[in-house]
């Protein structure tokens, strides 16, 4: 300890700190180095409560930003919480009668196609995510709606002529009347629905898939991988089981490749993994995989049980051959 600061072992520290490591050389006398100390704690504890201030200030900021970026997430998960999909995945019309197919929770462009069934029906735009769709002759058909690398399908079943006396329109509302031009292309790149002439009557490619000793009459698609597969027809395929919903069979020549997600797999479903896996799914459910749609069972009724749980001869044919 040094002998100019004769006070308190405790307080010596404070004071050599102040003062200096060797208290005398500096102030020889302990009075001095008292008055000193008093004066700098003085200084030091008239500083506190700016520092303080300053130190509750930050903290405020840090908070408030805080608070933004829950707020900004919070909005961000409420705009992305509705799922995009169609209104409808069945459809029913009758003969002349109008109904709308809306893809809601969806941004960017949509391009809506006929895979089949152009016969039976046509369908014109109706604002950015909206279609109607009117029924023309007794059938089926499938609606696709492309947005963001995903499709989204509709069935349409169309039935006989409604009863005059009953209102037409869809989803509770009434349609514009006076539509003569439903055949307008939809996607204005050679993609449009059209309503259906009698040529393309002549080219839907029906097909039909025997198991077992039952037949199921198949619609295939209007594009090339379906277009490619009705030509290698007769097929008679050995087809595994899988997951307990599909049958997949590997063929020996790729087919082109337009694969996408699709919203929904239904049972009936005939559609291209890859290039080259053909697969019969018979039942329903989602997906996150790719495919290509190749076409689909008409009547899908009965489809389970006859492919069975294992694996099963499958028989590919068109249906003009029988």
């Amino acid at each position: 300890m040094s002998a100019g600061c004769a006070a308190a072992p405790e307080r010596h520290y404070g004071w050599q700190r102040k003062c200096g490591r060797n208290c005398k050389k500096i102030i020889p006398s302990s009075t001095n180095c008292k008055e000193k100390f008093n004066k700098d704690y003085k200084n030091e504890r008239d500083e506190r409560p700016v520092m303080k201030l300053s130190d509750e200030l930050k903290s405020a900021g840090r908070i408030v930003v805080l608070v933004m970026v829950i707020l900004f997430l919070s909005v961000t998960t409420c705009l992305a919480t509705g799922k995009t999909g169609l209104s409808a995945s069945d459809l029913t019309v009758s003969v002349n009668q109008k109904k709308n197919l809306k893809l809601r929770n969806s941004s960017g462009k949509i391009t809506w196609k006929i895979l089949s069934g152009k016969e039976c029906i046509s369908v014109k735009r109706s604002g950015n995510k909206m279609v109607v769709v009117t029924g023309k002759k007794k059938g089926t058909a499938v609606i696709q709606a492309k947005n963001k690398e995903k499709n989204f399908t509709c069935r349409v079943t169309v039935k006989s002529r409604l009863p005059e006396n009953r209102p037409q329109g869809g989803d509770g509302q009434q349609t514009q009347q006076g539509d003569n031009s439903m055949d307008s292309q939809l996607d204005g790149q050679g993609e449009g629905m059209t309503g259906g002439s009698q040529e393309d009557e002549k080219t839907v490619m029906r097909i039909v898939i025997r198991a077992g000793s039952r037949s199921f009459p198949t619609v295939l698609y209007d594009h090339r991988a379906a277009v490619e597969m009705w030509e290698k027809l007769p097929l008679t395929l050995d087809m595994s089981e899988l997951n307990g919903n599909e049958k997949y069979y590997f063929m020996e020549d790729a087919l082109p490749v337009d694969a996408s997600v699709p919203e929904a797999v239904h049972k009936g479903d005939l559609m291209l993994y890859g290039a080259d896996c053909l697969v019969l799914f018979y039942k329903d459910f989602s997906t996150s995989y790719t495919y290509t749609p190749l076409g689909r069972v008409e009547n899908p009724s009965g489809l389970a049980e006859a492919l069975g749980t294992g694996n099963v001869r499958v028989v590919f044919e068109r249906a003009d051959a029988n």
